[in-house]
């Protein structure tokens, strides 16, 4: 999962699921409490925002963050890409800036107009697709700060959105309940049913020749990238999945479920779709402020007090 969702504060992942364990990677120092964290260039590096607005950089294994102060505002969330880019929603507004990872200068800023609810760069970092809740998900070129595409929707507008590993498309989870595919311009490739209820989290294999969806039914979906095909659903867990990590070679898939009424976070689980096996997982969640993937493992990014924070890989 690349892009940072304002959920990511309450999801974690278990170390219990089929065998596997927690490794530690990294003890990061934090100079203010972090809401939530992205994993960046495969977890070479990390980046958090602060209790404060402000944007943190880590380059492990240095414990010691690069400070980034967005004059715009606050920061609500962010994403990363390769060439030191980085996208930052703003707390209090309908505004994205383009930021240079390394110096923290603005390098472009976009307005899709619209309150923001995710944000995704490709990995190349030059295109921006953006889930807002009234306008189905823009598509931006980050460089000349000029709207590509504007996606479809039967209904409503968008709830998440995320790009492929090599960047040549992106999926937008729609508030119909559709999945639905672009290509770098902004052309519809397919729809795929996304089952009777919304779909509010995605996740591409490391691949991308599948995704996984889930959302308001709480059943995992994996689709083929290419087609849109279904080619296998779990159980549900019987309540909403709002947050999903999936294993770099597309085995298992991490599901974070929360309250049908008050939204706090309720189950850790994972399914391993060759066995269709699932399982709880007995993991505090508010320790948890991010997720990821390097080259062979789910990477989590957790608190381990109230100023550090721990990379650790699911081994």
């Amino acid at each position: 999962m690349r892009a940072l969702a304002k959920w990511l504060g309450i999801f974690c992942l278990g170390a219990a699921a089929f065998g596997q364990s927690l490794h530690p990677e990294a003890k990061l120092d934090a100079p203010v409490p972090i809401r939530a964290a992205v994993t960046c260039k495969a977890g070479a590096e990390i980046v958090g925002v602060g209790e404060d607005g402000a944007i943190y950089a880590w380059t492990p294994p240095a414990s010691t963050p690069r400070k980034m102060s967005v004059a715009d505002g606050p920061v609500s969330e962010i994403d990363c890409a390769e060439g030191d880019t980085l996208a930052a929603g703003l707390r209090h507004g309908k505004k994205v800036v383009i930021l240079d990872a390394r110096s923290g200068e603005v390098r472009q800023r976009i307005n899709p107009q619209a309150p923001i609810q995710y944000l995704a760069l490709s990995p190349d970092g030059g295109l921006l697709a953006i889930a807002t809740s009234l306008l189905p998900t823009q598509l931006w070129n980050t460089r000349t700060g000029t709207r590509i595409a504007t996606g479809v929707t039967n209904v409503g507008a968008a709830w998440t959105t995320a790009f492929s590993p090599t960047g040549e498309m992106y999926i937008a989870a729609d508030e119909d309940t559709n999945l639905r595919a672009y290509d770098r311009n902004g052309n519809l490739l397919y729809a795929a049913d996304g089952g009777m209820l919304e779909p509010f989290a995605l996740a591409f294999s490391g691949n991308g020749k599948q995704f996984a969806a889930a959302g308001a039914d709480g059943v995992i979906r994996i689709f083929d990238s290419g087609s849109g095909k279904l080619m296998a659903s779990s159980t549900s867990v019987g309540h909403p999945i709002f947050a999903l990590a999936m294993s770099p070679d597309g085995q298992q898939v991490a599901s974070f479920s929360v309250d049908d009424f008050r939204l706090d976070p309720l189950g850790l689980g994972v399914w391993d779709v060759r066995s269709n096996d699932s399982k709880p997982l007995a993991v505090e969640a508010k320790s948890c402020v991010g997720m990821g993937a390097s080259k062979s493992h789910v990477l989590l990014v957790t608190k381990g007090g109230e100023k550090t924070l721990q990379v650790s890989s699911l081994q």
